[in-house]
């Protein structure tokens, strides 16, 4: 009897153990996983970034736009950058529509700021969305 029990334990201890463990790993999956963000047509975001380079020879311009090609691969959407010339240079606006959802905001300002092209580094001063009309 008392081999029964122990038995009964042991299972029941073995069970609980596996459905523990299967429950923290759907929990784990579920907090990593990048899941497709909700984009309505019609909405845009737009991203200010300041380029900065170190003997970059085609220069800012073309820096700006290597590195906005290269991040653009981060998300699907269209693209249009902007020099601000009021603010500087140096100084670019991206719009890109439709507008990026926490997730794509996550890589695609990742992206940007993570000296994607040699020589080329860009500071991100502004992210600002905008709904659809």
């Amino acid at each position: 009897m008392r081999r029964l029990v122990l038995a009964a334990v042991a299972l029941v201890a073995v069970v609980g153990a596996v459905i523990g463990i299967r429950s923290s790993w759907d929990r784990l999956a579920e907090a990593t996983q990048t899941r497709a963000d909700v984009r309505p047509a019609g909405s845009s975001t737009d991203v200010v970034l300041e380029v900065e380079h170190n003997r970059y020879r085609p220069g800012t311009a073309l820096a700006a736009d290597a590195l906005v090609g290269a991040c653009s691969a981060t998300v699907t959407g269209t693209f249009h950058t902007v020099p601000m010339v009021d603010s500087g240079p140096a100084w670019y606006r991206i719009t890109v529509e439709p507008r990026l959802g926490p997730h794509d905001e996550e890589r695609f300002v990742g992206c940007l700021r993570d000296q994607t092209i040699d020589r080329v580094e860009a500071d991100v001063h502004d992210v600002v969305h905008h709904d659809a009309i």
